[in-house]
């Protein structure tokens, strides 16, 4: 029930879009962004409403997730709201299923969410310097919308705004993520993982995390393609993004380091666009942090997860087992 909800919602969502025949690609965005005028006494509502409006409706679907987990959870399995929200990761940490238990104790949680957000960073550094690896583009700013950006300002001064931008974007966003995260890491994740195994839930849970974008990636979203094949490069991008926001969830046994992580992703996310061409097209499939670029530095880094975590929750289940052994012939000393 979970799945239909969460992935049908969008699609009601999005038929604006559809009847109007809006398109998402990357190129014909940015192009409308930069031909915007500057003036606001000649801003044309119309326009900006055009404009706004697939924002404000994509905004809207992350939420479409949260509202599945109310109707199934609540709902369909009638789980109490304390206990329910227990299980989605929103109160007490709680171990989950395929990771070693998890660590209570607010210092913890903290450092899980210091991780998160300076992981996440580090993640879309590294990509953007493997965009230039990959791919035709090239640091630059001549003709550079960030050169456009400094027009008239000091560069410090810019400089200091985009990084202050992104601190700030990625606890601004961590609200709407969150709207995704407690379905897909706090509700979708638990009950995967605990039917399927680690890897094959975290696996079908980016795929199908992947899928819920389907409604805007067939506009043209994110990767200028109008069929199936951007749907495919998404779910591959959200199986390997997936691991990293998983194994927070999995660790802190908290929904809350997955969403930070996944709102400063959304904010850090834009920043191979400030080096490259103004007017020019931006190869998002090769250099986007979604594309090549970023599953080159995600891949290794979800293999590594995943193997680190199926140890430490072996290890885990080693020391359960020896200790209820021990107890087992304490008692038996005990009676005999």
């Amino acid at each position: 029930m979970f799945a239909v909800i969460a992935l049908a919602l969008p699609w009601l969502l999005c038929l604006p879009l559809w009847i109007t025949a809006v398109d998402l690609a990357p190129g014909t965005t940015l192009g409308a962004a930069a031909a915007a005028p500057s003036g606001p006494g000649d801003t044309d509502p119309g326009a900006v409403l055009a404009m706004l409006l697939p924002q404000m409706l994509v905004g809207l679907m992350m939420f479409a997730p949260s509202i599945a987990v109310l109707v199934a959870g609540r709902w369909v399995d009638g789980m109490p709201w304390r206990r329910l929200l227990v299980a989605v990761g929103l109160g007490t940490v709680r171990t989950q299923p395929g990771f070693p238990p998890a660590r209570r104790g607010a210092a913890r949680l903290i450092g899980v969410l210091a991780l998160a957000l300076l992981g996440t960073w580090a993640i879309a550094g590294a990509a953007l310097v493997t965009a230039f690896l990959v791919s035709d583009a090239r640091p630059q700013l001549a003709g550079s919308v960030f050169e456009a950006l400094t027009r008239g300002e000091p560069l410090t001064v810019v400089v200091v705004a985009q990084l202050v931008g992104v601190v700030l974007g990625s606890f601004v966003n961590t609200v709407p993520a969150a709207g995704e995260e407690i379905g897909w890491r706090g509700y979708l994740q638990p009950a995967l993982t605990a039917r399927l195994g680690l890897v094959p839930g975290l696996v079908l849970g980016g795929v199908l995390w992947g899928a819920w974008h389907a409604p805007v990636l067939l506009l043209g979203y994110n990767f200028g393609l109008y069929d199936l094949r951007g749907v495919g490069l998404m779910c591959i991008a959200c199986v390997l993004l997936g691991v990293w926001l998983g194994w927070l969830r999995g660790v802190s046994g908290s929904v809350w380091p997955a969403a930070l992580a996944h709102g400063a992703f959304n904010a850090a996310a834009g920043l191979p666009l400030l080096f490259l061409p103004a007017a020019g097209e931006f190869d998002v499939i090769r250099a986007g942090p979604l594309g090549l670029a970023g599953w080159i530095v995600m891949a290794p880094l979800a293999l590594g997860l995943v193997v680190v975590t199926r140890r430490a929750a072996r290890r885990a289940q080693r020391r359960a087992a020896d200790a209820a052994l021990l107890g087992g012939i304490t008692r038996a000393d005990e009676h005999g």
